[in-house]
């Protein structure tokens, strides 16, 4: 068995777990014969779709990271901008202590010492998707794991305006206009992120292994 199957067997499970529930949510929601005059139904769906966008990418990210300390190589052997979790710290007591010549003196030990260190201790709080996975925040996330957003750009307008825009408009009861709503086709499309989503991690543990 190759090193990588278990953390790729990982991330298909959890999806298909992730994606049997929105079916779930589409058989109560989609194909109810109760009259949703409110948008009651509607409005639980999106919020509950979009719970299933962030928390599989949360999901992702850290497989990732088990992945990498399974690897047991210094970050910086993977790619530099890894460093960001193990430094994140180091950041901050630089920045409380007014960056004197001592604290920058200190950090430069600090980074000669994270030069050397796997993931193992890594600041995932850099990685999450903090309750606002929109493109933006991937793009911010993508760029610490040196990971490619391709994939992902023909989505970029329905992952801000749909997924995360008409969540946050319920969330924050500003009360989004769902009058276009086709409410399979959205759950559609989180079904199909998904699946975009775990090909990006996926691709990158293959890619680490070879």
């Amino acid at each position: 068995m190759n090193s990588s199957d278990g953390f790729l067997s990982e991330i298909d499970s959890v999806r298909v777990q992730r994606v049997r529930e929105i079916s779930e949510i589409k058989r109560l929601y989609c194909n109810s014969p109760h009259s949703d005059p409110r948008g009651i139904m509607s409005k639980s769906a999106i919020v509950l779709s979009y719970a299933h966008w962030e928390g599989f990418y949360n999901e992702c990210a850290h497989t990732y990271l088990r992945f990498l300390t399974h690897l047991n190589k210094p970050l910086s052997a993977v790619d530099w901008s890894l460093l960001l979790g193990l430094l994140t710290s180091n950041f901050e007591s630089l920045r409380a202590r007014n960056h004197s010549i001592e604290a920058k003196h200190d950090f430069v030990e600090k980074l000669s010492v994270a030069l050397k260190e796997g993931a193992r201790g890594y600041d995932t709080s850099v990685l999450l998707a903090r309750s606002n996975l929109n493109f933006d925040k991937i793009k911010t996330n993508f760029s610490v794991l040196s990971f490619s957003y391709d994939k992902l750009q023909k989505y970029r307008l329905k992952i801000d305006n749909e997924v995360v825009g008409w969540r946050h408009g319920i969330a924050h009861g500003s009360d989004p206009d769902l009058s276009l709503l086709d409410l399979e086709k959205h759950l559609e499309l989180v079904r199909e992120l998904l699946l975009v989503m775990a090909d990006i991690f996926q691709e990158e543990i293959m890619a680490r292994t070879n």
